[in-house]
């Protein structure tokens, strides 16, 4: 985990594991770690990808905010939106 090396806040965190993103996902103590943006691959049969990710990281106060090509899926934190840190 994040919190064994000291790691309280990360900007960008990338997940693509063929397959498991939502066992690495949910795998994650949202409590131990602030993480500021993430870039999911979300592949399924649906063109717009699989809404389990998405409503987990809507619980968790990320906003969907881009979807790249037909795999992955980029959220921001809103506390990136509401305080203008975003640079997108």
């Amino acid at each position: 985990t994040f919190s064994q090396y000291g790691i309280t806040e990360i900007l960008l965190v990338s997940i693509d594991v063929e397959g498991n993103e939502w066992e690495v996902l949910s795998s994650i103590d949202f409590n131990l770690v602030r993480i500021y943006s993430f870039v999911i691959e979300n592949n399924s049969k649906s063109l717009l990808g699989d809404d389990q990710i998405r409503r987990f990281l809507e619980e968790k106060n990320y906003v969907f905010y881009a979807r790249i090509g037909y795999l992955d899926d980029v959220f921001l934190h809103k506390s990136m939106i509401n305080h203008g840190h975003c640079f997108f």
